[in-house]
């Protein structure tokens, strides 16, 4: 069995607030003003001044191949890909409205790779880049300057894993846009098992949002994969479940532990696949697999899983500002190897403090222009300590109104706790070294 996270104690608060709009752009403003401006105003250099000399094949392709070319390549999880010139000059004006916006990448943090490992941002000098190149009408410029390509003919990042695992009977999502919850189990461990690193590989991304790994014992498993969509529990079935590895479209994770940092699996615990779907317009069968590596030594340092979350949601119509709030006080020190927040539809912003024994308070993770359908697990550029006594507290801001472009309700109704689109949610997952 894991060995539980103790903690001294668990406390809720829950808090509401109706105030006026705000707004909501925040996460990556600061570099990308101006990134990219295709209106008149933003291409009207004067016809006699010299142009930058930038082109897309020698200076862009490889700012691209560094922020867009994970996701935005031919069979990636984005619906265009930015590998050709031609591809990229067609979804220029796109991308250079929701890079302005602060939607592309995807990035939800305050703060950037000076935090967080896994960031993979523009940085000023890029955005600078490609601003004079748009300005410049996007020449194409020399073939023969395209930096040798990405290698994206296999879907494992991290080479060939171990073990692959299937879904036995693949789910068929259908054509009407709603959300479906499903859980498979994947395999049931006869030896106690020590993982490096996790990964999950989707396709048919057009259904495919997110897709949640856990581990817990076989009975508990057997319960959560008979659950339908009303009944779908997204935080888990009890307190043995570990939800060991994540993906949602967009995101950048960064799957491989540090040395010495492995994940148990214990005995005869199932490993369970959690997926989120959402119809399309068309039939689709997703295949998504796992993709398991083995610890070349089993034992070191275990990473367990401790989650603080709040079930008591009522979100009235109408709510511009409404506060929810958790917190949890840690009975041992631990070292934090990555913080995952989660809220659905209505969820804009959220904020992770530490408040330590000492009385000081550490912000661990500030999330602005929160979107559900992009979320990730932060990785800090340097594991967090934190001693025993360290009361964590997420506080978050969520909005359900006719202004809320995602609320999935054109009527706003009271939003309660459960599975997407018309439930909600408020947790964080901390993978965390005793």
């Amino acid at each position: 069995m894991f060995d539980s996270i103790r903690c001294a104690s668990v406390t809720f608060s829950r808090r509401r607030r109706i105030g006026p709009a705000r707004n909501r752009a925040r996460a990556l403003a600061a570099i990308l003003v101006g990134f990219i401006a295709l209106t008149p105003a933003g291409s009207a250099r004067a016809q006699d001044e010299e142009t930058s000399g930038l082109t897309y094949h020698k200076d862009i392709l490889p700012i691209f191949a560094r922020t867009c070319l994970g996701c935005h390549h031919t069979g990636g999880s984005a619906p265009q890909s930015l590998e050709t010139y031609k591809l990229a000059r067609s979804w220029i004006r796109t991308s250079g409205r929701q890079m302005r916006e602060g939607l592309m990448p995807p990035w939800h943090a305050e703060s950037g790779a000076d935090r967080w490992r896994n960031a993979i941002l523009p940085t000023a000098e890029d955005a600078e880049t490609v601003r004079l190149w748009i300005e410049d009408k996007a020449p194409e410029g020399d073939p023969a300057d395209t930096p040798p390509p990405l290698d994206f003919s296999s879907p494992w990042a991290l080479g060939e894993p171990d073990r692959v695992l299937e879904i036995a009977e693949p789910f068929t999502v259908p054509s009407v846009e709603t959300d479906h919850y499903r859980a498979f189990i994947l395999t049931t461990l006869d030896t106690e098992t020590w993982l490096s690193a996790i990964e999950l590989v989707g396709d048919k991304f057009e259904v495919l949002k997110d897709m949640t790994l856990s581990a817990l014992p076989f009975e508990d498993a057997e319960r959560l994969a008979a659950q339908d969509d009303a009944a779908f529990d997204r935080v888990g079935p009890g307190p043995d479940l570990q939800d060991i590895a994540f993906w949602s479209a967009g995101m950048n994770l960064t799957a491989l532990l540090p040395k010495g940092v492995a994940i148990k699996i214990p005995e005869s615990f199932s490993l369970v696949l959690r997926v989120h779907y959402r119809g399309s317009g068309a039939v689709l069968t997703p295949r998504p697999r796992v993709g398991l590596h083995f610890a070349a030594e089993p034992g070191g340092h275990e990473l367990k899983t401790l989650s603080i979350d709040q079930r008591e949601i009522e979100i009235e119509p109408e709510s511009y500002d409404f506060e929810l709030g958790a917190e949890r006080t840690l009975d041992s020190p631990v070292t934090i190897h990555f913080i995952q927040p989660r809220m659905q539809y209505y969820g804009r912003e959220m904020t992770v403090t530490a408040h330590t024994p000492d009385g000081a308070a550490r912000e661990l993770l500030k999330v602005t222009n929160y979107l559900y359908k992009y979320q990730t697990r932060y990785v800090p550029t340097e594991p967090i300590a934190l001693p025993a006594g360290t009361r964590i507290a997420i506080e978050a801001l969520y909005e359900n109104s006719y202004d809320n472009p995602n609320n999935p309700n054109m009527d706003p109704e009271t939003a309660t706790y459960g599975a997407a689109p018309l439930g909600e949610m408020l947790a964080v997952t901390l993978g965390v070294v005793e």
